[in-house]
């Protein structure tokens, strides 16, 4: 195989696996010096993302004033740390990059037009719907988890204040446990900004705005109220564990109830094939062996 043609397949491979780590990102993830969470991997285009950010993405993000607010909201959701900025300079990459193999592909392997067509849809595609694929997958990851632990976290802040320790000082046990990942990391920098001078009611605002889940904000809501008006917040807090606890078990049950569907299509397309084919193969094949196909064909 000529050297050209190898360095083709080996470029078409790894764009094709690149990509594909957006489909999975979870254990494969890893934080640059930035606090982005990049799919591990991918990080070796971190410099064409930054300059295709910078020289488009921004102006993108200016020409589309609704789609990048709906776009802020999911990253600030998804805790990826990326602006909308990167996410266009993310797609403006792999449109390069599908672009390169394209044309590498139809240079070095000869490629038909139509095949080259076919393949650059498909990149272009992949290159257009992947990274904000898997900032919303980020989002929606992060706020069940955040909706899971919520209850966990309640029970735990009222038993300190039933033990007598005030609130800040049981936000703060809590945080010393680092039980619970991102909903822990969000209540630490809730007590640093209050250390370095805001007011509660100002940190409680600006963790309702980075998290933006709607149970914390419910949570955030009736614990304001309780300490503002000076009331008792255990009851209020024992009430809000028990319907974000209700919520998340009700949505859950959803999901589950819903999964029977969606299972449908991969087994009409992908599974019942594959069985009748072991199935009916080897009887087609014993049919001719033995000569009864045959004989009932032609009596037909």
């Amino acid at each position: 195989m000529p050297t050209a043609m190898l360095l083709t397949l080996v470029l078409i491979f790894f764009s094709v696996f690149f990509l594909s780590l957006w489909f999975f990102p979870g254990a494969t993830e890893k934080k640059d010096s930035g606090k982005r969470i990049y799919p591990r991997g991918l990080g070796v285009f971190k410099p064409l993302v930054e300059l295709f950010a910078y020289e488009l993405g921004e102006r993108l993000a200016e020409s589309f004033p609704l789609r990048t607010l709906r776009l802020k909201k999911i990253l600030v959701q998804s805790g990826t740390g990326f602006t909308v900025a990167e996410v266009y300079g993310a797609q403006i990459t792999f449109i390069f990059l599908a672009l390169v193999v394209v044309i590498l592909g139809k240079v070095f392997l000869s490629l038909s037009w139509s095949l080259c067509t076919l393949l650059l849809i498909v990149l272009l595609v992949l290159a257009v719907l992947l990274p904000e694929r898997y900032v919303r997958r980020k989002a929606a990851r992060r706020m069940q988890q955040i909706s899971r632990n919520l209850p966990f976290a309640i029970d735990l802040l009222n038993s300190c204040l039933s033990a007598g320790l005030e609130f800040n000082a049981a936000v703060h046990y809590y945080v010393g446990l680092g039980l619970h990942g991102d909903l822990s990391a969000e209540f630490e920098l809730f007590l640093r900004e209050m250390e370095l001078g805001k007011s509660r009611s100002d940190a409680f605002r600006n963790l309702e705005q980075r998290v933006q889940n709607d149970d914390l904000s419910r949570f955030i809501g009736a614990i304001t109220t309780s300490l503002d008006s000076g009331a008792s917040i255990a009851g209020v807090m024992k009430v809000q564990s028990e319907e974000i606890r209700q919520a998340y078990f009700l949505a859950t049950e959803t999901r589950i109830n819903v999964a029977p569907s969606k299972m449908i299509f991969p087994m009409a397309v992908f599974i019942l094939p594959a069985v009748f084919i072991v199935i009916l193969v080897p009887l087609y094949i014993r049919l001719r062996e033995t000569g009864i196909l045959e004989r009932f064909l032609g009596n037909n």
